[in-house]
């Protein structure tokens, strides 16, 4: 969280990560390719998968262990004019005895403009997307296998910043989230973004 632009969390992290991220003992991978008109960096990681987000305790045993990437991409435009912009990918399993998995996708960016350090323009923004799949039930009378239904949830924000001073800046942020699973009684989408 210290490492954020902003002090709240944005509602799609509160709903998919939590106010901190992963609290996992794992083996991480990165690296750096230094190509000639664009800088990329690949970080690759699996952690034991007992917890997920903010924790106090060590958590209980998963069936498999979390893993990760996340590809992100440095271009200059100028000497003022930066941007980056990358892709996430994590599949983990939030519990050990119903065997679900949940599998998140992500994309953020940010174009910034600097001058020195007391003047600064920056436009961020991320969009994620969690499936949370679950394993085929039996019907009992018919003894064939049935798909349950995945649960599909996606938000994003935006944030706008403008640092005036060198320790001043102010700027506004758009959250959005909705969970695309949800439905009425008809079978219709329920309404429920925030």
């Amino acid at each position: 969280s210290h490492d954020r632009a902003f002090t709240m969390t944005p509602i799609v992290h509160e709903k998919f990560i939590g106010w901190e991220s992963a609290m996992d003992t794992g083996a991480e991978f990165s690296i750096l390719f230094p190509w000639k008109y664009i800088t990329q960096e690949l970080v690759l990681g699996a952690t034991n998968g007992k917890k997920w987000g903010h924790a106090h305790t060590e958590g209980e045993a998963k069936n498999n262990p979390m893993g990760y990437f996340h590809l992100k991409h440095f271009y200059y435009f100028s000497n003022n004019w930066g941007t980056q912009f990358g892709f996430s990918g994590i599949r983990f399993e939030p519990t050990t005895n119903r065997r679900n998995q949940r599998y998140l996708y992500g994309a953020d960016a940010i174009l910034r403009w600097n001058q020195s350090n007391l003047k600064e323009i920056m436009l961020l923004t991320e969009f994620w997307y969690q499936q949370e799949i679950f394993p085929e039930t039996i019907n009992a009378t018919t003894f064939i296998s049935q798909k349950s239904p995945s649960k599909d949830q996606w938000g994003y924000y935006l944030f706008a910043d403008y640092k005036f001073h060198q320790l001043w800046s102010c700027g506004f942020r758009y959250d959005y989230f909705t969970d695309k699973s949800l439905t009425m009684k008809d079978g219709s989408p329920a309404k429920n973004a925030i």
